[in-house]
């Protein structure tokens, strides 16, 4: 199993923790909309846990698509080989 959350156990695990209610989380949610304006305001873009669930998403999919394109390139070469040796007569 991957250690790597999917996008709903993210969603999920960010639903539990803005459910925990205490002054110190309140005053970080308070605040978290003043820092995300100063990000903007700033030029730059604040990563949210949708941003890095989409990216690993991402990740995955590229990732899939590139050992599909690695078997595809090692059953040609295996075809090659394969006809190349019956070419120079080592299969009978």
């Amino acid at each position: 199993m991957s250690a790597i959350p999917t996008v709903d156990q993210a969603a999920a695990q960010a639903a539990a923790e803005s459910a925990t209610d205490s002054p110190e989380l309140r005053a970080a949610r308070a605040f978290e909309p003043l820092l995300t304006d100063a990000y903007r305001l700033a030029g730059l873009h604040r990563r949210t846990a949708q941003d890095v669930a989409a990216d690993v998403a991402a990740a995955r999919q590229q990732s899939a698509a590139a050992e599909r394109r690695d078997l595809g390139r090692r059953a040609q070469m295996a075809a090659e080989y394969a006809v190349a040796l019956s070419r120079a007569g080592a299969v009978r």
